[in-house]
């Protein structure tokens, strides 16, 4: 399990698991991070703010698997796995004395089953962890709109309340540049109605994803995306131009020009200046391994003390430095 996650590092996550007050609750992440009752096709990923999790394979790889600057599942076919295996593994997670409160289902957009392999799913997972409070998943806009307004509020009725989605820019021509599968219409349309039905939106954008050239459209049409749609949940990740991916060669071709740290502080910095927050409040966060300083808060409270410190690490660094990829990306 160990090699497996990639979003923390190593000594990190351990460092939070003993902090834990809960001795049961230490216990099980530990047996669960070295000795897992139940078998994962590697590699697993899930959002950082899921590390304490039970994770449940639903899918295999991502339904798209296209975007240039993503190399997590390009080992993978895309699949839909059998639904006696699925239940097999609730079914031995149970009997090692596991006892969730959340649960995330793997793979890259496993919202895009079916709805008869989602409804089962999550009947076995009450069947087994009654008391599970909260389940999460990762979602593309083409499989929140795919599905009727019916059908999502029938999978949130069933504790299916988080989703994950990565807007990365709300630009449509960076979108269409890194082979995202959709537009900021989509993204737009595809939060609301899945916020309508009862879901928690957490939504990531990525910071430097269209380089020099396009910075300042990524600021402006990302912001005007975040100020429609508020999810409850924002974070940044900033963009790193993965060895072996399409976007590191575009890079290498000198396509893309990456953006330095400072230029990278600066674009959060406009995009959170330019959005509005009033439909709901947001908690904020830009705390992934990628991003060079952590910060977060809760919008729009917080959002001038937020710039105020973005100013002053703007100002602090210095021109022409470009970030180092972290060692566990």
């Amino acid at each position: 399990m160990i090699r497996y996650i990639k979003d923390l590092a190593l000594v990190e996550f351990i460092y939070k698991i003993y902090r834990l007050e809960n001795e049961w609750e230490r216990r099980y992440l530990l047996d669960m991070f070295f000795t897992p009752p139940i078998e994962y096709e590697p590699p697993v990923y899930r959002p950082p703010s899921e590390w304490r999790s039970l994770l449940i394979q639903l899918t295999i790889g991502c339904s798209n698997n296209k975007c240039t600057y993503c190399d997590m599942y390009r080992s993978k076919t895309y699949k839909v796995r059998p639904i006696q295996d699925i239940k097999a593994d609730i079914a031995k997670c149970a009997r090692a004395g596991m006892q969730p409160e959340k649960i995330f289902l793997c793979d890259g957009d496993a919202l895009g089953a079916p709805m008869d392999i989602l409804e089962e799913t999550l009947d076995c997972i009450h069947e087994f962890f009654p008391e599970v409070r909260r389940i999460g998943v990762y979602a593309t806009a083409e499989n929140i709109l795919e599905k009727t307004s019916e059908q999502l509020k029938t999978l949130a009725q069933k504790k299916l309340t988080m989703a994950y989605l990565g807007l990365e820019s709300g630009d449509d021509k960076i979108l269409h540049m890194v082979v995202k599968g959709n537009t900021a219409q989509d993204m737009i349309e595809a939060s609301l109605k899945i916020k309508e039905q009862g879901f928690k939106l957490s939504t990531i954008a990525m910071l430097g994803i269209g380089g020099k050239k396009y910075s300042e459209q990524h600021i402006r049409a990302t912001a005007e995306v975040l100020s429609q749609t508020n999810p409850e949940y924002f974070s940044f990740l900033t963009t790193f131009a993965i060895p072996g991916t399409p976007y590191h060669r575009m890079v290498e071709r000198g396509l893309i020009e990456p953006l330095t740290s400072k230029e990278l502080l600066i674009e959060m910095h406009d995009i959170l200046e330019q959005s509005t927050f009033d439909l709901n409040k947001v908690i904020f966060r830009a705390n992934h391994v990628s991003n060079a300083k952590p910060i977060g808060g809760i919008l729009p409270q917080d959002k001038a003390q937020i710039l105020e410190t973005l100013k002053l690490w703007i100002k602090q660094t210095p021109a022409g430095v470009y970030p180092k990829m972290p060692a566990s990306m």
